[in-house]
C-alpha cells in the first residue's frame, strides 16, 4: 500500500484509533531494551579499550563531578 493511501485510511480512523496508531509506530521506531543493552555493553568495552591503550585516562570521581556540575551550570 502506498504511503499516502494508507495516510489517509490513518486520517479516518476516530481520533482514538489515530492517537493508539501514533503511539503504536512512535514505539517500534525505539530501541529495544536488548538493543540499548548491548549499546551500553559496546561503550564499556570501547572506553575500557581507550583507557587500557592510554587514549584516555581516568579521574577520581570527586574530580569528574567537579567537572560536570561546572559543565551543567
Amino acid at each position: 500500500m502506498q504511503i499516502e493511501a494508507l495516510k489517509a485510511e490513518a486520517l479516518r480512523l476516530p481520533p482514538e484509533q489515530r492517537a493508539e496508531l501514533a503511539a503504536d509506530l512512535l514505539e517500534s521506531l525505539e530501541p529495544s531494551d536488548a538493543d540499548v543493552e548491548q549499546l551500553w555493553v559496546a561503550e564499556a568495552e570501547r572506553r575500557y579499550q581507550a583507557y587500557k591503550s592510554g587514549q584516555t585516562r581516568a579521574i577520581p570521581w570527586e574530580e569528574a563531578l567537579r567537572q560536570a556540575r561546572r559543565q551543567f551550570k
